[in-house]
């Protein structure tokens, strides 16, 4: 008789553990759809704004683009890819 209590209250906290899992998963799964959806409202506002402004608008946001950190960072890269350039055929 005790094997069978056992085996009932085994049972009884397998299903209470199951039933957690699937609230815990739903509730997850929730939170998923929501920034799904939030992310979703956002590239739509960002679509229609672009859509909007039309070629000028983007052109004109184009032209705010800060030139000096884009130079300085082709140039880095420019310099950094000759010194490793350099080294790597020297050592061959």
């Amino acid at each position: 008789m005790s094997r069978e209590g056992n085996a009932e209250r085994i049972g009884t906290r397998m299903a209470a553990q199951i039933g957690n899992a699937a609230a815990m998963a739903g509730e997850k799964l929730d939170a998923a759809i929501g920034y799904t959806k939030e992310r979703t409202h956002a590239l739509k506002d960002s679509v229609h704004h672009v859509v909007d402004d039309g070629w000028t608008g983007l052109r004109e946001n184009a032209v705010k683009l800060p030139y000096a950190p884009l130079l300085i960072g082709l140039g880095a890269g420019f310099c950094m890819g000759w010194f490793a350039r350099r080294h790597t055929s020297a050592s061959q």
